[in-house]
């Protein structure tokens, strides 16, 4: 909430606007009202101006009740906003002898509303913020909130011109194998009643079958999942200590699948061998979430597949498809309305996916655990990003801690295990293999004076 108290020390940014409004109601206020709700949400203050150093300063506003007044008749007039998103509290005045303010609270607007537009024009009047500003939003920004809006559940849908022939068998039979753990009796069904209890196929009105579009990203042959999604492409890279790619698997491999069951796995498969590799194996479960929750949460028809990118530092997410609630409530669980259930429901049955809307907590509070960076999530142009910064390998790490102690016996002389552990802020268990490991290499050596073990550094290597 504004401290409108102390004004002076807020600028215009992303979530701010300020107009003077001496003059009458602004009418730019539209764009601006469109495009905090196309966005994250934001806040519109009229009666402050910007002065030059960019800071804000009441304008002396008099006539506020009339502008407040203006402003609910207009906001509910669809020939001037396509929806009034507002709380009955969303817009209030700012009483002050200087100048009154309207403050207008600008939710972002439910994806199932957006885009919100003006002057009854959804692809001039549809805007977006960024930055300071308000832009008008390209016709295809336009088309991909549509897309949103108009899902009932969009993976529920039937592909109209799909066959069951799209369907991958080795694919299905993957699957059965995996679901026989959790659900043996669903197992035993033949293939039509199975994918149909899944939700990956269905019956059109002349009982025809046809894969959902869930059973297709799921199940089906490139080719088929392609003519269905254009921009579907799933990509990911692994690059070495140079920056190098090491490693990369698409969904357009000729020795894959394609489809979302294959790569989900392959890709699990092999960041899991490069954890081990490294001893970092620990992250694997976070990995596997964040993957599970881009591949659920992921809009298919957007122009830009997903990507995963791993360094030898960090582990990167990027899905097409914003957020559909804030990073704050993400990150604390809040429920919201999957962008797919189908495939959501599906990747749970066998064991693959938290409960709606936990993933982002599950991910934060383990990493949290683990004493690491917090991951960065955001979303930025349609898209959603996750970076995960993982831990330092265990050879550096190591390496480290094993010259840590080496300076210490060059400053102190002695050291004890007890002492070690607590320098390093590791067990005592580990401090011991890392002493062990450097009278090993003959850097340091160990005596016994009344019972404890004292280390101290070789003369040869002083």
């Amino acid at each position: 909430m504004l401290d409108l108290a102390d004004l002076g020390k807020y600028r215009e940014n992303n979530r701010i606007e300020a107009k003077k409004a001496t003059g009458g109601f602004p009418k730019s206020l539209w764009e601006s009202y469109s495009a905090f709700a196309n966005t994250i949400g934001g806040i519109i203050l009229l009666g402050v101006e910007e002065k030059a150093d960019g800071s804000f300063e009441r304008a002396g506003l008099k006539n506020a009740s009339a502008l407040l007044d203006e402003f609910w008749q207009k906001v509910n007039d669809k020939t001037i906003a396509s929806k009034n998103i507002l709380s009955p509290n969303g817009a209030y005045i700012d009483r002050d002898p200087e100048g009154d303010i309207v403050v207008i609270n600008v939710p972002a607007a439910k994806a199932e509303d957006k885009p919100i537009y003006i002057n009854r024009d959804i692809y001039n009047g549809s805007y977006c913020r960024n930055g300071e500003g308000d832009f008008r939003c390209t016709r295809d920004e336009v088309r991909l909130m549509l897309s949103v809006r108009e899902e009932v559940m969009p993976d529920e849908r039937l592909i109209a011109d799909g066959a069951l022939t799209d369907l991958n068998e080795e694919t299905i039979e993957f699957y059965r194998e995996k679901l026989a753990k959790r659900k043996p009796l669903w197992a035993k069904l033949s293939q039509e009643e199975l994918l149909h209890k899944l939700g990956a196929i269905g019956l059109d009105s002349e009982g025809n079958w046809h894969p959902t579009a869930a059973g297709l990203l799921l199940f089906g042959k490139r080719e088929a999942i392609t003519a269905e999604f254009p921009s579907y492409f799933l990509d990911y890279r692994r690059y070495g200590r140079v920056n190098k790619l090491d490693r990369r698997i698409t969904s357009a491999d000729g020795a894959k699948s394609g489809n979302l069951c294959g790569f989900y796995f392959a890709v699990c498969a092999e960041v899991l061998e490069s954890l081990r590799k490294s001893a970092r194996e620990e992250v694997y479960p976070v990995f596997k979430e964040g993957l599970a929750n881009a591949l659920i949460h992921a809009n298919y028809y957007a122009k830009r597949g997903l990507l995963v990118e791993q360094s030898e530092d960090v582990l990167t997410i990027s899905n097409p498809g914003g957020l559909r609630l804030s990073i704050a409530e993400a990150k604390a669980g809040a429920g919201s309305e999957l962008r797919n259930k189908n495939l959501s429901k599906m990747f749970k049955y066998i064991g693959i996916g938290r409960e709606k809307s936990h993933g982002v907590a599950y991910i934060y509070d383990t990493w949290q655990q683990m004493g690491l960076p917090e991951p960065e999530l955001y979303s930025r142009e349609h898209r959603t990003v996750l970076s995960l910064c993982l831990p330092e390998r265990e050879d550096t790490a190591r390496a480290k801690r094993k010259k840590m102690l080496l300076d210490y016996l060059t400053d102190h002389v002695t050291l004890t295990q007890i002492e070690a552990a607590e320098y390093l802020h590791v067990a005592k268990d580990t401090a011991a293999k890392y002493l062990r490991e450097l009278e090993n290499e003959q850097l340091i050596v160990s005596a016994r004076q009344n019972r404890v073990k004292i280390y101290t550094l070789r003369t040869k290597y002083l």
